[in-house]
């Protein structure tokens, strides 16, 4: 195959634009608001059940977690 004359080759550059830079930032931002929530809820679910001694949750969440 010949890279020269292949289209990928012979693309025109685009530079990156402002938009596509801000729109690369956000996920790392949605990941952490889903990581602090994520662990909230596991905190809320599971504080009873370690720290308390009681089971509060059913029985699915012994056989399936």
């Amino acid at each position: 195959m010949n890279a020269a004359a292949s289209p990928v080759a012979s693309a025109p550059r685009v530079a990156p634009t402002r938009w596509r830079q801000l729109a690369l930032a956000w996920p790392r931002h949605a990941d952490l608001t889903a990581a602090v929530g994520l662990f909230a809820a596991a905190l809320a679910f599971y504080y009873p059940l370690v720290f308390l001694g009681r089971a509060l949750v059913d029985y699915d969440a012994f056989v399936y977690f």
